[in-house]
């Protein structure tokens, strides 16, 4: 049996080991090193406990310096390198130390195994973009991408425009196009197992729903000037530094009564809110240092027959695909006929939204990952 050694920041978080889940699903033996605690804002979190019953193993390890990019296991890493692996997949971006310090140790430790990262970044990165304090911090993420890409045997772009981005940083190794995943099927159980519908009462309908955090790239504004112009009514969830200047602009427009702020809810919270929705909106603003990478929330949404509308920021279009409306970048007249349209075909949307939501399982994702860890084995 093929043995994958799965490097994950994330995944202290139970939910986020169900990739290691699916790839064992499909006969590979996995091993899971990720963080004992990370910090959340000012928290922070201790990772859960391992689940005796999941058929992968995981290895806690402690995180020093400062995440995501800056930082690297203190101890762990042997544990998990004990056994030789077929592969080693570091979940971590090309200019992260986090990647550089797994690649080299792979190297050193098993250098038969297959070393490979992923890259998450769909905007090439620059000196004025990159807004470093020092040119000597810039320089140094520049030199531990370069030196990642000479120890990568292939790289994973989590869009299409992170190919674009992966060649034009000089990476010239293989790379494959694998979008993340969702747990879609937990999504619909959690949906299910919610008491009842979780919006507001009394708001009219077509009840629109956004979810996120209320920043400026978000385009909560945009949105709001967008409901002023039809019909409906509007539910936030999340929070941030933009809510007491969007709750003002909600008065101005003379639509408070149809718009409620929920402000932040557990993660666990989310389905059972999203269900409500006739729509849920993701009306980002993209800007030159700044576009969407993915938007899980879009095929959390789909996966409950819950038709997207999303602006034409980095990824949004091909996830939302056939199952939505796609509305031009910070333009409100565009989005409230967008809004009007998804309301109007919703029901043929509802449909395609499910089947598109399949798109995006962590299944999907683990066959896809397979299949270019055999590509890349083949090759050799």
């Amino acid at each position: 049996m093929p043995r994958l050694l799965l490097i994950d920041p994330n995944a202290g978080d139970p939910a986020e080991r169900s990739k290691g889940l699916a790839l064992s699903r499909h006969g590979w033996d996995v091993t899971v090193l990720a963080p004992r605690r990370i910090r959340e804002g000012a928290r922070v979190v201790e990772a859960a406990p391992a689940d005796p019953a999941a058929p992968y193993r995981l290895v806690l390890g402690d995180l020093v310096g400062k995440p995501p990019n800056r930082c690297i296991f203190l101890n762990g890493n042997s544990e998990a390198f004990a056994e030789e692996p077929t592969v080693v997949l570091v979940l971590a971006d090309e200019g992260f130390a986090l990647a550089l310090q797994a690649l080299l140790e792979a190297r050193l430790r098993w250098p038969r195994a297959l070393r490979l990262a992923h890259s998450w970044q769909n905007i090439p990165t620059s000196w004025r973009r990159h807004g470093q304090p020092l040119v000597a911090l810039y320089a140094a993420d520049c030199a531990v991408e370069a030196a990642v890409f000479g120890l990568a045997h292939g790289m994973i772009a989590r869009n299409a425009e992170a190919v674009e981005v992966l060649r034009g940083r000089g990476y010239r190794g293989p790379i494959a196009h694998i979008p993340w995943g969702v747990d879609v099927d937990a999504v619909r159980r959690s949906a299910q197992a919610a008491m009842a519908p979780a919006g507001e009462p009394g708001l009219e309908v077509p009840r629109f729903g956004f979810v996120g955090r209320l920043v400026p790239e978000k385009g909560v504004d945009t949105l709001l000037r967008a409901l002023a112009r039809t019909q409906g009514s509007l539910v936030l969830v999340g929070d941030g530094p933009e809510r007491e200047r969007l709750e003002l602009l909600s008065r101005e427009l003379g639509i408070a009564s149809r718009v409620r702020f929920l402000g932040s809810v557990p993660r666990t919270a989310i389905p059972g809110l999203l269900r409500d929705f006739q729509a849920l909106v993701l009306p980002s603003r993209q800007t030159a240092g700044w576009k969407e990478q993915f938007g899980r929330v879009l095929v959390e949404a789909m996966a409950l027959g819950i038709p997207c509308v999303g602006s034409r920021s980095g990824a949004i279009p091909a996830v939302i695909g056939e199952a939505g409306v796609v509305f031009e970048n910070d333009d409100s007249r565009s989005l409230a006929d967008a809004l009007e349209r998804v309301v109007a075909n919703r029901g043929r949307l509802s449909v395609l939204a499910k089947a598109r939501a399949e798109l995006f399982t962590w299944d999907r994702f683990a066959e896809s990952s397979i299949e270019f860890f055999d590509a890349l084995r083949t090759r050799r």
